[in-house]
């Protein structure tokens, strides 16, 4: 599906009243989704250690704020 056409899909499924920002909000998780997608079939992953790594320096970084 190309990504025309998959937007064109997601807005279609969403409700009549459906706000810009919820369809924005939508559009940028699916487009985050697929990017994410590419870069696996890429091969560009980050593997588990390194992201619990990240994670713990991130939430030490704001337990310090908090």
């Amino acid at each position: 599906m190309s990504d025309k056409e998959m937007v064109l899909h997601l807005v279609r499924k969403l409700p009549e009243d459906t706000t810009r920002e919820q369809i924005y909000r939508e559009l940028s998780f699916v487009a985050g989704l697929r990017e994410a997608e590419q870069q696996a079939d890429r091969g560009q992953l980050i593997d588990h250690e390194r992201i619990r790594e990240e994670l713990e320096t991130w939430t030490s970084s704001l337990s310090g704020r908090l």
